[in-house]
């Protein structure tokens, strides 16, 4: 009875929070030079920041009504933040059990994900449905690099948001098994679209995470530095400041 247990939970556990997490919390409308509205999400123990964004819709000389999904916006103190916000074991190919062992042996050594290098830095992908943008405070708070951080993942976030809008398949089959290794999922490429709503974009995804930003770095303080400290890298596949999409 006690193994059912445990596999039903496991089974029903990870998608009751992602289906569920939307509905909570009361939306509010901000301005920042142009409107978007929030809803705070229940925030689990290592999460600082969790909303729910909509950018409301905004026109361009060539194109008008431009309405983009909404998508969760997350700060964390550390990388396991990401699988706490949606209580999930597993996320575009990472692992919480990697997450925790690399957390450990960075504890081990005396060491921290702020000056020794982080599991996650940054991450834009999906938890089933739901599109993400997760910032882990704890690797930026390395002076300098979460303004890095933060550009580097409103560029991910930019081309998904402009992607779902022009693929319907990705728009309907998100979130459904290996969607995104079907051949019709393409992702949109900068030369498919114009300069200008790429900009335009990367301009509103990057003012909402720069405004949250101002927050969540004051709402914990960096580790001592420690004697041998890691460079401060973007995009690393070796598992050290992953940041990626799914495709």
């Amino acid at each position: 009875m006690i193994k059912l247990k445990n596999i039903l939970f496991e089974i029903s556990q990870e998608d009751a929070n992602i289906t569920n997490l939307v509905a909570l919390g009361a939306e509010t409308v901000e301005d920042l030079t142009f409107k978007f509205k929030s809803k705070k999400m229940s925030t689990a123990k290592g999460v600082l920041i969790h909303d729910y964004i909509t950018i409301e819709a905004f026109n361009l000389p060539d194109r008008e009504s431009i309405q983009f999904q909404s998508y969760h916006l997350i700060f964390g103190e550390s990388s396991m933040a990401i699988f706490d916000a949606f209580g999930v074991n597993e996320t575009a190919g990472l692992s919480r059990s990697d997450c925790q062992a690399h957390l450990d042996q960075l504890k081990a050594n005396g060491q921290s994900e702020t000056w020794d290098g982080a599991f996650i830095a940054g991450l834009t992908n999906w938890s089933g449905a739901e599109l993400y943008v997760f910032y882990n405070v704890g690797r930026m708070l390395w002076p300098g690099f979460g303004n890095r951080v933060l550009v580097h993942e409103s560029l991910h976030l930019t081309r998904d948001l402009i992607t779902i809008n022009a693929n319907e398949y990705i728009k309907q089959n998100q979130g459904k098994k290996d969607w995104w290794a079907d051949d019709r999922a393409v992702f949109t490429k900068l030369e498919d679209n114009n300069e200008e709503y790429f900009a335009e974009t990367l301009e509103r995804c990057s003012a909402i995470a720069d405004d949250r930003w101002d927050k969540a770095k004051t709402m914990m303080k960096a580790p001592p530095k420690t004697k041998s400290i890691t460079s401060p890298s973007i995009g690393n596949k070796s598992g050290i400041d992953i940041t990626q999409t799914t495709k």
